[in-house]
């Protein structure tokens, strides 16, 4: 008898919990479609303001809300929905890249495809395959191609730079290699797997640590 009184009990806060989230969903698709739609359509709005026009009205219809439940449920969502659209970081195609940059590019790798681009600071980053091989380049503002990275296979990897990750790194760990090219020198860049954070290593095409270049993600 208990066990079933336990089950019907468990019923209805499950029927009442689906009925104030779809209630709840219904006041966020309101206000979303009457309030934010503009965030979308107006390119010229960076992410954090996004984010804080997108909070300020989460907190304001929860204000107006009685039930403590749909409060809550409509806060969170708003905070989150907002952290997405300020985690992403001006993806393609609402960066506006400038043409000298694009020429830049265009120029050094004409046969890429599957073009995506970022927008950090003064720089622009660039994600792209040739021949289905990842590709990832950082151009200043002026045009300028700063540095690029492209992945290879583990047996692409030089004596020289096998020999030191033998000497030192387990090789069995190894999770990305890339070749990264800087001013017309080419570097290794490797990560190996570890159990709180992967290590992430640059050579020399000598097979030297080189601890002074910046690892490209």
């Amino acid at each position: 008898m208990i066990l079933i009184l336990v089950i019907q009990s468990m019923n209805c806060m499950k029927s009442l919990i689906v009925e104030r989230l779809c209630t709840s969903l219904k006041w966020i698709r309101f206000f979303l479609k009457s309030k934010l739609s503009f965030i979308w359509t107006g390119n010229y709005f960076n992410n954090n303001f996004s984010f804080q026009i997108l909070s300020s009205f989460g907190f304001q219809l929860c204000f107006k809300l009685k039930d403590k439940t749909m409060k809550r449920i409509i806060l969170m969502t708003a905070i989150l929905a907002g952290m997405f659209i300020s985690c992403d970081d001006d993806d393609s195609p609402n960066v506006k890249t400038p043409s000298v940059v694009l020429n830049t590019f265009q120029s050094e790798f004409p046969e890429a495809t599957d073009i995506e681009w970022e927008e950090f600071k003064d720089d622009y980053e660039v994600e792209f395959e040739i021949e289905n091989i990842d590709h990832t380049a950082i151009l200043s503002s002026d045009g300028n191609l700063i540095k690029y990275k492209y992945d290879i296979l583990l047996s692409e990897l030089p004596e020289t730079v096998n020999q030191t990750i033998s000497s030192i790194y387990d090789s069995t760990k190894i999770d990305d290699t890339e070749i990264l090219k800087i001013d017309g020198y080419t570097y290794y860049q490797i990560e190996f797997e570890k159990n709180l954070m992967d290590d992430q290593v640059i050579f020399n095409a000598t097979g030297e640590i080189n601890s002074e270049i910046e690892y490209l993600d």
